[in-house]
């Protein structure tokens, strides 16, 4: 009589350990695919940042100046109350980032505002608001798509208007080369700034930004205090902040080195958007820097605090050594 054939198999034991091979080979991998992928953004990021820096260049060389943001009064008035319009440094070199017919769209002479962050439906710029400009957005950023932006330009050290606060793109004054007596390889130009969720309520998010009761004059003070008597219960925040790339506001296109990368301590503005801002980033350990030579360079959170103030002044003297 034939001996009835066998079928081949795993045992429970084979399949357990099998199973148990495959969830350990799975995470070994899955940091591996983590960082491949933050690297491809992080590349990205760099690359947009490069070309607003070229950008920048190509604006000063026909205009002979830096862009800058910049307000004034529409007229006339409506209801006799003065209307206020506000741009960016961003707009004005949107011919240089492939964008000209977006420029031209724009309507120098009306409202470039927001209200709680959100896209007006009102005045003639209501398209240019809800435009999308792919060289302002780091995809490392969560928060940026739309017509956001995850790059600010650096104002100085920290809010000091209507006085001069030090970098090269400061509000209503305009400045060139000739200006950065401290070097254009050493003088930050612009960095990133996580873009904000798209709410107005308490919490606790790092990244978004305290409202304080205070003007800009009292507002690093301020900022340190509200910051070391934190209560996410009773503190509103702003979650609007880079929530677009046309509004002439340090709320939303500037930045300030007063605080470290990444810093712990959480932004804080008053009531009037005058904020103290800084670079943030989701680049584990650090923030992108454009330099105003036009190289971009990593620099670490754990950057001497002196070296990056000192990289955000035009004319401040200091030297900076490698970081």
């Amino acid at each position: 009589m034939a001996r009835p054939k066998t079928i081949g198999g795993f045992t429970l034991l084979e399949l357990l350990v099998l199973v148990s091979m495959i969830g350990l080979l799975f995470c070994f991998l899955l940091p591996a695919v983590h960082r491949a992928r933050e690297a491809a953004r992080r590349a990205a990021c760099v690359n947009n940042l490069r070309q607003l820096g070229i950008a920048i260049e190509g604006f000063h060389d026909v205009r002979r100046r830096y862009p800058s943001y910049f307000c004034g009064i529409i007229q006339p008035s409506l209801n006799d109350v003065p209307r206020r319009y506000c741009f960016s440094a961003h707009a004005e070199i949107l011919d240089w980032v492939g964008h000209s017919a977006l420029a031209r769209s724009i309507n120098w002479d009306d409202q470039a505002l927001d209200s709680n962050g959100t896209v007006p439906v009102r005045g003639t710029n209501s398209t240019a608001l809800a435009s999308v400009v792919d060289t302002f957005l780091c995809p490392s950023d969560p928060f940026a798509s739309g017509s956001v932006t995850s790059f600010r330009l650096c104002a100085g050290l920290f809010p000091a208007w209507p006085r001069d606060s030090g970098g090269v793109f400061v509000a209503a004054r305009e400045k060139s080369a000739r200006d950065v007596i401290d070097g254009l390889s050493l003088t930050a130009f612009a960095s990133e700034r996580l873009v904000g969720r798209g709410a107005m309520s308490p919490g606790t998010e790092r990244n978004d930004v305290i409202i304080l009761s205070q003007t800009t004059s009292g507002i690093v003070r301020s900022c340190y205090s509200t910051n070391l008597n934190y209560d996410a219960r009773d503190r509103m925040r702003d979650s609007y902040v880079g929530h677009t790339w046309l509004r002439g506001s340090a709320r939303h296109t500037a930045y300030y080195h007063f605080l470290p990368p990444n810093s712990k301590m959480r932004d804080c503005s008053d009531p009037r958007n005058h904020g103290l801002y800084s670079a943030r980033s989701s680049h584990p350990n650090g923030v992108n820097v454009l330099f105003g030579d036009g190289h971009v360079a990593f620099v670490g959170n754990d950057i001497d605090l002196r070296i990056w103030r000192s990289m955000a002044t035009r004319a401040g003297q200091e030297v900076v050594e490698n970081f």
